[in-house]
């Protein structure tokens, strides 16, 4: 068995991320995060050309999203004793990214949404209980694609484009967080 790994010449990027924490108030936290991604494949060796992809400059690189944000709030609320009930919302989007360099549909990953939602009680001691719904509405997406083979899923050496890592589908819980 042999192995190629090569980079293709040259690439650039470009982009800026952005985070904000605010309390409004003393119960309530408001984190958000937001990036902008450019990137591009500016030019391929001519010796790997046809191994790394196929006329692939002016191509976006892959698994680089262009938008990606996230939101969550908390409202936390003292009952006494140091105790506190706390409730938080979460927001996660990513838009689609690429597999690889060749940027082929079949393997893009759409863009995504995720909502979760918990409920807690922290007893300000050593033990909190948190009842949590992640994926709360029930998206179903493809975290990841694999570029395996060309356009008409050919020369993949029997592997093909394809997405893989579903996301996980709406799923409640509760959790016991014991300090000792």
């Amino acid at each position: 068995a042999s192995q190629l790994t090569d980079n293709v010449a040259e690439a650039s990027g470009s982009g800026v991320e952005v985070d904000l924490r605010w309390s409004p108030v003393e119960q309530l936290l408001i984190m958000a995060s937001g990036a902008w991604l450019d990137t591009e494949i500016d030019r391929v060796d001519e010796a790997l050309a046809d191994v790394i992809c196929n006329n692939c400059a002016g191509n976006e690189l892959w698994f680089a999203p262009e938008w990606s944000t996230s939101l969550l709030a908390t409202w936390t609320q003292p009952v006494g004793g140091g105790a506190d009930v706390f409730v938080t919302a979460e927001h996660y989007y990513q838009d689609k990214t690429f597999a690889g360099p060749d940027n082929l549909a079949l393997s893009t990953t759409p863009s995504w949404n995720q909502v979760n939602f918990r409920l807690g009680f922290d007893s300000g001691a050593n033990w909190v209980v948190v009842a949590y719904v992640e994926n709360a509405f029930d998206e179903e997406y493809f975290e990841r694609g694999w570029e395996n083979a060309d356009a008409d899923n050919l020369f993949g050496y029997g592997l093909i484009n394809t997405l893989v890592w579903p996301s996980k589908p709406r799923t409640a819980g509760l959790r016991l967080d014991w300090n000792f």
